[in-house]
């Protein structure tokens, strides 16, 4: 809801067939959002309540929460936002699932619990770092864009990509502190790492599924290792994945059979000191 301070809530109640509830400021628009339970509705709690959407809500339109979306315990709620920005979020073991893109201007609560993404290719972008000890994300075919910001990732398997699913993460340095911060739910599942940094403060490992290269991936460390396993990872062209010194590069095919490392365009493979590049 887009609102500013001064702004008093014009429309509250249930649209004609009752099916939803609809809210208004005095320059919100063509704002339409349905089945949000919201405080006790009246004018002065509005502005101060948090947002709360429970089990098969939705949300819709040009929508600006600038303080916390609550997520309710379990819950699935669906976004089709044709703008707007959502700032705070908060989940209970929830699932969101996108028809357009997203963007969290805020940060989300890093609390002992899940929260699911998903959409079918849409984005959501960041405008903070993120931390992830607590909490764990699972994502399914969706693009997470962090805009050069920083996901602190230190606990065990908190990012992860759903089973038989693509997760693109872009614009983004993954500081990782925990072996198995990355996870691959299946051989099936696969991450596309674009014009990314990976920070490790301990050893990071990819034991199943793939992975793909877009634009420059660096990994940097002091004394760790990067080990990965699985099958068909590929560096996309015009793409080059750099290994810093001070971090080992461990490649572990989970069988022999398959083809383990793909370069697109018959481009090569060179060695330089732990640096590794694609060149025509």
């Amino acid at each position: 809801i887009n609102y500013s301070d001064t702004e008093d809530v014009e429309i509250v109640g249930w649209s004609p067939d009752g099916l939803y509830k609809y809210y208004g400021g005095t320059s919100s628009g063509d704002v339409t959002i349905k089945d949000v339970q919201y405080g006790n509705l009246t004018n002065g709690n509005f502005k101060k309540s948090d947002w709360t959407l429970k089990n098969k809500e939705y949300v819709k339109g040009v929508v600006i929460v600038r303080d916390t979306l609550y997520l309710h315990d379990s819950a699935n709620v669906y976004f089709t936002l044709a703008g707007g920005k959502i700032n705070n979020l908060v989940s209970e073991d929830s699932r969101m699932t996108l028809s357009q893109d997203l963007n969290i201007s805020g940060t989300l609560r890093d609390v002992d619990t899940t929260l699911s993404f998903s959409g079918e290719g849409y984005t959501i972008y960041f405008g903070k770092d993120q931390t992830f000890s607590d909490l764990k994300i699972t994502a399914s075919n969706i693009t997470l864009d962090a805009k050069d910001k920083t996901f602190n990732l230190s606990g065990t398997r908190v990012l992860r990509a759903a089973n038989g699913s693509s997760v693109h993460i872009k614009n983004c340095t993954l500081a990782i502190s925990s072996e198995e911060a990355l996870y691959l739910e299946s051989s099936e599942s696969s991450f596309i790492l674009e014009d990314c940094i990976l920070e490790l403060s301990s050893s990071c490992s990819i034991d199943t599924g793939s992975i793909e290269i877009r634009g420059n991936v660096v990994v940097t460390g002091d004394s760790y290792s990067f080990i990965l396993g699985g099958n068909g990872h590929t560096i996309a062209s015009d793409s080059c994945l750099i290994v810093d010194s001070g971090v080992s590069l461990c490649l572990t095919p989970a069988n022999a059979t398959d083809n383990f490392l793909n370069f697109i365009k018959d481009i090569k493979l060179k060695k330089r000191n732990y640096f590794m590049y694609p060149t025509q």
